[in-house]
C-alpha cells in the first residue's frame, strides 16, 4: 500500500509538471484581446509578426475557458501509472484563452448577437497577420455598420469594394470573380446573411469550393438555422457566455466559454491606426509601391510618430523664409511635396465623389501651416458647398478668412478684398522698388528695410466648378487676380468635383501644378493632367491620384489623412476606452496638427501686423461687443469696406435727411429704427431733439422708447385721436418754422412711423376729412429743409416707391421677393441675406449691420407735457418748447377748474377773451375772441350741450367784466340757463339812455323768440356800449328765417357750433 500511495503520488508530480507545462505553452502561444488591440494601437513589435505558413498564422481567441487536456504518458518519468483509472480520468485546465484556427476551409457559425465577437477576431486577424497571407471580404445586410473595415490593409487591392451589400447581386459576383485566382493568401468571408450559403448553386457557395484558400464566419440570428457548411458553431447566450462546438461533425459535447467583444467605436480606431501600414511582402506591395492609405505624421517628416509643438516650431525655424512654399501631400515612390512658389504659383485639383478631394485640401492647408508660420503664410478657405471640409483648418492661426455658403453678395466681397489686396501689395512693393516679393524679403533680410516681411496669401476654393456654373463673372475674375497675384505671393488652390467644361485655357495657363484624383471620365482626366489614369484609380481606393508638374513629369501617389487616429507617444502600457453608442471618435492627427500648431504660434511673435482679410460682417452685433470695437460710440452699426479692407461706423442723424428702411417682415427694420432712435437720445440734449414716433404694427419694443426724454409720444395706429393731434401739431409746426427764418431755439424734429404703408393704406387716415396721409407726405416733402426729418419702415407692396421717393436715403433690408428692391432703385442680387439688422445702403453702395437694440434706459430729463398755452396769446418763445410735446386724450368731460387758464379782458384791443374748454389739436385752452360792439352765436341741435356753453360764457364773461350784468332771456323756462342765479333783469331797462355798464344778453331757445317789439333788434341795431348778446338756437329752425332778428347777431360771424 505504501509503494502504491508513492507510486501515485510520482505519477501526480508528473502529470502536474506536464499541465503547467502545457499552460505556459498556451499561454506563450495566444494573446489576449487587450493586447492585442494595445498592439494594433502602439504599431508594436508583434505587428504582423505571424505568417500564413506558420501553425498560428490565422489564430484568434474567443476569449477564456475550461480547455480539455490529455497529458502524453510516454513523458512521465516515473513508472507506469499503478491504476488504470487514473490513465481515463478526463483532465480539465480552466481558465485558458479559447483558440480558434481559421485555415483553408474553416466554416464557422456564430448564433446570437455574434456583431461583437465577430468585429474581435476581425480586429485580431488584422494585427498578428499582414495583408500578404490574408485578405478580408464582408457582405452584409448594413454596410454602413461594417464601413470601418475599408480603412484595413487587408481590404485594399485591385476590388473597388471590399464591404459589399448581400443585396446587390451584381457586386456581389463581380467581387467574388476578381478574388478567384491563384493568389496563396487566404480570404476571410465574413456574412450577415446566411441565405446566401442555402443554394448550392449560389456565388458565393460556388467561391468557398473553388480553387482559392478561404475561410467563413457567417453571424445567424438567434434561433435561426445554422447553414450546413459550417463546422464550428458558437452558441451565444447572454452575458458573454457561450457554448461552442469546435468539430459539429465529430459532435463532442459543447464546450463553454466566455467570449470578448469589442465595440464598434474601437474597431474603427484600431482600423484607421493600420490604415496607412504597408506589408512589403504582399503581392500588391511587390507590384506597387504605393499603399493604400498614408498618415499625415508619415510625410511630414521621417521618423516622428507624433506632431508636436516642438516637432511644428522645428519645422516653422527652417522655413522662414517666403522664397518656398513647401508642403509634402503623400507617398508615391518617397514622399511627395509641391512648392507652391516653384512648381505654382496656382494648382488646380479635381476628383470625383469619394476620391479624397476634401481631404487632400485639408492635407495642403495643415501641411503648410505645419511648415511655415503665420508670419510667412496666410490662408483663406472658401466652401462654396457651405459644407465641412474645412471646419478644423478653420481654427489654424494662419487662417485668416473662412467663407461658406457662397451666393453673389459674398463671391463679390471675396474678388473685391482679393483686389484690395493686391493693391496694398503693389503699393508696398512699389513704394520700396521690389520687383517681387522675393526681392522684398531679400530687402528686408538684408535689414535695408525697416519693414515686416509680406506673407504669402494662399486662396483655397473648394467647387470652383459649381460656382463657375452660376456665377460665371466670378470665376473670370479670379483668373484676373491669378495673373495679377504671380509677383505678388497670391496662390490660388481650385479644387472641383467636375472639370468637364470647366477648364478652360486661361485656368490652364495659370495653374501648372495640377492633381487628379479619380474621375468618371477619360476626357475629365485629360483636361486636368493630360492622362487617362485618374479615370481608372479604382473606387477603394480613395486618396490616389496622379500629380502634374510639367508636360512630362506626373508622379502617381496616395494622398496623405488628416483623419487617421492620432498616434499615441511609445508607452509601456495601452489604456483602452470603451465607446458608448454615438460617442465622439477619439482626436485625429489633424486635431492635434491644429493644437500644436496654436500652441506654437501662441508663444510667437512672428505674427505679421497686416491682416490681408477682413471677416464679413457678424451675423449679430451686441452693443457689448460693439462698445469696445473703437468705433465712435455714436455710431449704430457696422459699415463693411472690403475694397479698402477696413470696417467704418454706420451713422444717422438728422441732418441726412429723411430715411427709410424697406424691408420684409422680421428683416429688421424696426430693431434698427429702436437702435437710432435709442442713439438719437443718447448723444442729442432734450432741447435739441425731439422724437415721435407711430406703431402701425403693434410693436411691443417700441413702447420702451417713451422712456427717453427726447420721446414726445409712441402712438398706435388704433389711437385716432393722438395720430390725428400728432399730424396736425407737425404740419402747424412746419408752417410755424417755414414762416419765420430757422434759428438756434428750433430743436430737430424727428418723427417715425413703423410701418408706413399701413398708414398710408387706411382709408380713413389717408383720404378722410382730415388726410393725414397727404398731410404727412407734406411734412416729409418739406420738414427736411427746417429741421423736420422722417424715418419710415416701409415693408413692399403696393404704393412702396410713393412712400420712398421723398426719402434721400434709403437702406434695403431682407426681402422674402428679391425684385421688390427695384422700389428703392437697387438690383435684386443687392437684397441683402435673410440676417435681421443687416442691410445695404443705397446711398454709399455698402453692406452694414446695425447693432441690436439695447434696454432703453430712462435718461435723467423725463420728458413731460409743457404747460398748455393760448394760442392766440402765446409768446414766439413758447411756440417752441424746450421739451416735447406729448400727446393726451381729450377727456369726455372737462370742470371749470381743469381749465388751464382764466378769461380775461384786453384793455388794448378791446376785446374779450372767453375760455370755453380745452382744444381737440393741442389740448391747450380755446378762448373765444369777442370785440366789444359784436355778438356770438351758439347753434347746436337739442341736447347737444347748448346749455352748457351759455353757463360757460356767462361765467367766463363775469371773469373778464366782474361787474357786468347778465340778463337771460328763455322762452321755456324749464331752461337750464334761466334757472342761474344773477341772471334777473328785463331788457325794457337797457332801452334807457342813460343805462349804461356791460350787459351780457343770454337768448336761449332763440328760434322760439320772435321779439315781437323789437327790443332785442333795436339794442343790436343802436350798438350799445358794452353790450353783447348771445344767441342760442337750432340751426335747422332758422335756416330760411333770413328777416329773423337773430341775423344781426350772425353778422358778427362770431360763435360756437
Amino acid at each position: 500500500a505504501e509503494r502504491h500511495a508513492e507510486a501515485v503520488a510520482a505519477y501526480d508530480a508528473d502529470i502536474d509538471g506536464q499541465r503547467q507545462r502545457f499552460v505556459d505553452h498556451q499561454r506563450s502561444l495566444l494573446t489576449s484581446v487587450p493586447d492585442i488591440i494595445g498592439v494594433a494601437l502602439g504599431h508594436g513589435a508583434a505587428l504582423w509578426e505571424r505568417r500564413n505558413v506558420h501553425p498560428d498564422g490565422l489564430t484568434v481567441t474567443l476569449g477564456w475557458g475550461p480547455l480539455p487536456w490529455q497529458p502524453v504518458l510516454a513523458e512521465t518519468s516515473g513508472a507506469p501509472p499503478p491504476d488504470d483509472s487514473l490513465i481515463e480520468r478526463p483532465y480539465v485546465i480552466a481558465d485558458l484563452l479559447t483558440p480558434l484556427t481559421l485555415n483553408d476551409g474553416t466554416t464557422v457559425a456564430i448564433v446570437g448577437d455574434g456583431a461583437p465577437l465577430l468585429r474581435s477576431l476581425l480586429v485580431q486577424l488584422a494585427t498578428t497577420t499582414g495583408p500578404a497571407d490574408w485578405e478580408a471580404l464582408v457582405i452584409v445586410d448594413r454596410p454602413s455598420e461594417w464601413r470601418w473595415c475599408d480603412w484595413l490593409p487587408h481590404t485594399g487591392g485591385d476590388m473597388e469594394q471590399r464591404c459589399l451589400d448581400a443585396d446587390d447581386d451584381v457586386a456581389l459576383s463581380a467581387s467574388l470573380d476578381v478574388l478567384n485566382t491563384d493568389d496563396d493568401r487566404t480570404v476571410v468571408v465574413v456574412t450577415d446573411c446566411p441565405e446566401l450559403l442555402v443554394a448550392r448553386t449560389g456565388a458565393l457557395r460556388r467561391f468557398l469550393t473553388g480553387g482559392r484558400r478561404c475561410a467563413l464566419v457567417v453571424l445567424v440570428p438567434p434561433g435561426g438555422a445554422v447553414p450546413s457548411v459550417c463546422t464550428v458553431v458558437i452558441d451565444i447566450g447572454s452575458r458573454g457566455r457561450a457554448r461552442w462546438t469546435p468539430d459539429a461533425t465529430a459532435a463532442p459535447p459543447n464546450r463553454p466559454v466566455h467570449l470578448v467583444g469589442v465595440t464598434m467605436e474601437t474597431a474603427s480606431l484600431v482600423a484607421r491606426r493600420m490604415a496607412g501600414l504597408l506589408d512589403p511582402e504582399s503581392p500588391a506591395g511587390a507590384r506597387d509601391a504605393v499603399p493604400p492609405r498614408v498618415a499625415l505624421s508619415d510625410v511630414l517628416e521621417a521618423g516622428v510618430s507624433e506632431i508636436t509643438p516642438a516637432a511644428v516650431g522645428r519645422w516653422w525655424a527652417a522655413n522662414d523664409t517666403v522664397q518656398r512654399l513647401v508642403t509634402p501631400i503623400g507617398i508615391g515612390d518617397g514622399v511627395v511635396g509641391v512648392d507652391l512658389v516653384a512648381d505654382g504659383p496656382h494648382a488646380l485639383i479635381a476628383g470625383t465623389t469619394g476620391a479624397g478631394k476634401s481631404e487632400l485640401l485639408r492635407v495642403i492647408v495643415s501641411g503648410l501651416a505645419a511648415r511655415h508660420s503665420p508670419a510667412r503664410l496666410n490662408v483663406v478657405l472658401v466652401d462654396y458647398k457651405g459644407g465641412a471640409t474645412f471646419d478644423a483648418c478653420a481654427l489654424l492661426p494662419h487662417t485668416v478668412g473662412v467663407v461658406t455658403d457662397l451666393d453673389n453678395q459674398l463671391a463679390e466681397r471675396v474678388l473685391m478684398s482679393l483686389a484690395a489686396e493686391l493693391r496694398w501689395r503693389e503699393h508696398q512693393l512699389r513704394r520700396v522698388g521690389a520687383a517681387d516679393l522675393v526681392e522684398y524679403a531679400q530687402r528686408v533680410a538684408a535689414g535695408r528695410l525697416g519693414e515686416d516681411t509680406i506673407p504669402r496669401l494662399v486662396v483655397v476654393i473648394d467647387e470652383f466648378a459649381a460656382l463657375a456654373a452660376e456665377l460665371p463673372e466670378f470665376l473670370r475674375s479670379l483668373v484676373g487676380i491669378a495673373q495679377r497675384g504671380r509677383s505678388l505671393g497670391v496662390h490660388l488652390i481650385l479644387a472641383t468635383q467636375r472639370p468637364a467644361g470647366i477648364v478652360s485655357d486661361e485656368i490652364r495657363a495659370n495653374t501648372n501644378l495640377r492633381i487628379a484624383l479619380r474621375l468618371h471620365d477619360v476626357a475629365d482626366a485629360r483636361d486636368v493632367v493630360d492622362d487617362d489614369a485618374p479615370a481608372r484609380f479604382g473606387r477603394g481606393l480613395p486618396g490616389r491620384a496622379m500629380l502634374r508638374l510639367g508636360a512630362q513629369e506626373r508622379i502617381v501617389f496616395q494622398t496623405a489623412s488628416t483623419s487617421l487616429p492620432r498616434r499615441p507617444a511609445p508607452s509601456g502600457r495601452v489604456l483602452l476606452v470603451e465607446h458608448g453608442p454615438g460617442a465622439p471618435q477619439g482626436p485625429t492627427e489633424l486635431d492635434a496638427l491644429v493644437r500644436s500648431v496654436c500652441e506654437v504660434a501662441d508663444r510667437s511673435t512672428l505674427i505679421p501686423g497686416h491682416r490681408p482679410w477682413l471677416e464679413p460682417l457678424p451675423a449679430v452685433l451686441t452693443a457689448d461687443g460693439f462698445d469696445g470695437s473703437g468705433i465712435d460710440p455714436g455710431a449704430i452699426g457696422l459699415v463693411d469696406v472690403p475694397d479698402e479692407q477696413r470696417r467704418e461706423a454706420l451713422r444717422w442723424s438728422p441732418e441726412c435727411g429723411n430715411l427709410a428702411l424697406f424691408g420684409s417682415r422680421g428683416s429688421g427694420t424696426t430693431s434698427t429704427l429702436i437702435t437710432l432712435i435709442d442713439a438719437l437720445a443718447r448723444r442729442s440734449p432734450v432741447t435739441g431733439l425731439h422724437v415721435y414716433v407711430v406703431d402701425t404694427v403693434g410693436e411691443d419694443r417700441l413702447v420702451e422708447l417713451r422712456r427717453l426724454p427726447n420721446c414726445g409720444a409712441v402712438i398706435r395706429l388704433g389711437d385716432r385721436e393722438r395720430l390725428r393731434r400728432l399730424v396736425g401739431y407737425l404740419g402747424r409746426e412746419l408752417e410755424a418754422r417755414r414762416s419765420r427764418s430757422r434759428g438756434g431755439g428750433d430743436p430737430d424734429i424727428v418723427w417715425c412711423v413703423d410701418g408706413f404703408g399701413a398708414l398710408r393704406a387706411d382709408d380713413e387716415l389717408a383720404f378722410g376729412a382730415d388726410a393725414l396721409g397727404d398731410r404727412l407726405a407734406t411734412v416729409l416733402a418739406d420738414g427736411p429743409s427746417v429741421g423736420m426729418v422722417g424715418v419710415l419702415t416701409v415693408a413692399p407692396g403696393r404704393g412702396a416707391a410713393t412712400s420712398l421717393a421723398a426719402c434721400a436715403n434709403r437702406w434695403l433690408f431682407h426681402l422674402d421677393d428679391a425684385s421688390e428692391a427695384t422700389a428703392v432703385g437697387a438690383r435684386p442680387s443687392k437684397v441683402p441675406a435673410a440676417v435681421p439688422g443687416r442691410l445695404f445702403d443705397i446711398g454709399s453702395q455698402r453692406f452694414a449691420h446695425v447693432v441690436a437694440p439695447r434696454a432703453v434706459e430712462a435718461r435723467a430729463e423725463p420728458a413731460c407735457t409743457p404747460r398748455p398755452r393760448h394760442r392766440r396769446f402765446a409768446a414766439d418763445a413758447e411756440r417752441r418748447p424746450s421739451l416735447p410735446v406729448t400727446f393726451g386724450t381729450l377727456p369726455a368731460v372737462i370742470g371749470a377748474d381743469d381749465l388751464p387758464q382764466q378769461s380775461c379782458y384786453d384793455a388794448a384791443t378791446g376785446e374779450s377773451q372767453l375760455v370755453l374748454g380745452i382744444g381737440f389739436e393741442d389740448l391747450g385752452a380755446v378762448a373765444l375772441s369777442v370785440p366789444d360792439g359784436e355778438h356770438v352765436v351758439v347753434a347746436g341741435r337739442a341736447r347737444s350741450g347748448r346749455s352748457t356753453v351759455l353757463r360757460r360764457l356767462i361765467d367766463t364773461w363775469r371773469q373778464c367784466h366782474t361787474s357786468g350784468r347778465v340778463i337771460v332771456v328763455c322762452p321755456d323756462r324749464r331752461s337750464a340757463v334761466a334757472a342761474l342765479p344773477d341772471t334777473g333783469g328785463t331788457l325794457a331797462a337797457l332801452t334807457d339812455e342813460a343805462s349804461t355798464g356791460r350787459v351780457l344778453v343770454v337768448v336761449d331757445d332763440a328760434e322760439r323768440y320772435d321779439d315781437v317789439d323789437g327790443t332785442v333788434s333795436n339794442l343790436i341795431e343802436r350798438r350799445r356800449s358794452g353790450l353783447c348778446v348771445v344767441a342760442a338756437f337750432r340751426p335747422e329752425a332758422l335756416r330760411g328765417e333770413y328777416s329773423h332778428w337773430t341775423r344781426v347777431v350772425r353778422r358778427s360771424r362770431i360763435g360756437v357750433v
